[in-house]
């Protein structure tokens, strides 16, 4: 929320990214060494990410699985895993053969997932209206957990534009997608050359090693 005690830490803390409203979440750096694979052809199979999956993606979440299912149907493989999600809610977690539901993990686990997974999803919506004060905090100096483990990991990730820019990310380390347009991205991915992907990987690695170092001229600065 948006406190005088979080006004406090944007003035006298460091963060990587913009900070407007918001203190913005800086990237930690990778202590696994795990480092996300590259390809060598065109997609023939999408192993899609989610992590963190809450109530106020949930809806676009719905809509997204049934593109896939639907896609699936044609012939297409895709397939989610979604992390971070318990059955005990009060709503009932779609169904599909197409998504595995992988609960809570530690951070080891939750690390080869984001190396062996093609792509990470994300669902914040500009347009959603009963979350819209939430999701537009993202929009204004808050940074999703999402996007910094793109970054550590070099896992690419969907992101609708608007997030995108606001999260100094672009078309060369991420995807963005437009409005819940999920039919058309999930085609455009199987499009994506090796060359494209691979760049991709290696631009989130090179921002990464940018972002770590402004962390410790900040931190230097502060001391």
């Amino acid at each position: 929320k948006n406190t005088d005690n979080n006004r406090e830490l944007v003035k006298n803390g460091f963060v990587l990214t913009k900070a407007k409203e918001f203190p913005s979440l800086p990237p930690i750096k990778n202590t696994t060494n795990l480092k996300h694979k590259q390809i060598n052809k065109k997609f023939e199979k999408l192993n899609i990410l989610i992590t963190g999956l809450d109530r106020i993606h949930f809806y676009n979440f719905e809509r997204f699985l049934d593109v896939v299912d639907e896609l699936n149907k044609q012939g297409y493989n895709i397939k989610i895993k979604v992390t971070g999600v318990r059955r005990k809610r009060s709503y009932i977690l779609p169904e599909s053969p197409n998504v595995e539901y992988v609960g809570r993990v530690n951070f080891e686990q939750l690390a080869k997932l984001y190396i062996t997974n093609d792509f990470l999803m994300t669902f914040f919506d500009k347009n959603s209206k009963k979350y819209q004060e939430d999701h537009l905090s993202f929009l204004n100096g808050r940074t999703s957990g999402s996007r910094n483990q793109s970054v550590i990991f070099g896992i690419p990730i969907l992101v609708q534009k608007p997030f995108q820019e606001s999260w100094d990310l672009n078309n060369n380390n991420s995807i963005s997608y437009e409005n819940t347009d999920y039919e058309k991205l999930l085609l455009s991915l199987f499009e994506i050359t090796p060359e494209k992907y691979n760049n991709i990987i290696k631009s989130l690695f090179e921002l990464q090693n940018q972002e770590n170092n402004i962390c410790v001229e900040n931190l230097k600065n502060k001391i």
